[in-house]
């Protein structure tokens, strides 16, 4: 049996036991993060990533093993995107009392002749649109596991330096596919409990494409 302190520490050194592609060449990232969390919990951390370098990112919980395969997770990068919003200038109505655009006249076509002209004498013109240029930072999905079949690594090799988001949530307990490992295997984990958790992160430089 664990004591809370011991446990806690193991916590934060999480990121450490999981499963290393060192025999590839990818070495121990210092952006790596490990942490407590509750089941069901979302997390969030930046990274940055540089150009020419190849990249290797995992999730694991070894404390908690039932969990391990169902971490999801998304690669975001936020991104300053411009374009142009407009300022509609409003036609201003006169305020002549003499004018009266729903004026009607005997004759069937001098009705309609009579709306229109009312209605260009009554309106000043509508002041040209305006524009400026705005620009937003928006996040840009770079990478989805679910939409991977449940992947818990992605290396990719990026062609820029850049900031990106990592959002992983934690499985949670009411997730039949916990239940059922945690039946067969016969451990308890409740909603209450916190698990550990680790975000490894592995760099190596990219390989150069083409011939030499």
């Amino acid at each position: 049996m664990i004591s809370g302190s011991l446990y806690g520490q193991q916590c934060f050194e999480m990121a450490e036991k999981c499963n290393s592609d060192f025999r590839s060449g990818f070495r121990f990232n210092g952006q790596s993060k490990s942490g407590a969390f509750i089941s069901g919990d979302t997390a969030r951390l930046s990274i940055v990533v540089y150009k020419g370098m190849e990249y290797r990112i995992t999730f694991c919980s070894p404390l908690h093993p039932e969990i391990n395969g169902l971490f999801q997770f998304q690669i975001y990068e936020t991104v300053t995107q411009a374009k142009w919003e407009y300022e509609n200038g409003k036609p201003q109505v006169s305020s002549n009392p003499h004018v009266n655009p729903t004026k009607k006249e005997s004759d069937g076509e001098n009705d309609k002749s009579q709306l229109v002209n009312s209605s260009k004498s009554s309106e000043t013109p509508a002041s040209p649109k305006k524009r400026k240029r705005v620009y937003r930072k928006v996040e840009v999905l770079r990478y989805d596991n679910t939409q991977d079949e449940m992947a818990q690594e992605w290396t990719f090799i990026s062609s820029k330096t850049r900031k990106l988001i990592v959002k992983m949530t934690v499985p949670s307990v009411s997730d039949q596919e916990i239940k059922r490992k945690l039946t067969k295997k016969k451990h308890q984990l409740v909603a209450e409990n916190y698990v550990c958790v680790g975000i490894l992160l592995e760099h190596q430089p990219a390989a150069k494409l083409g011939l030499k």
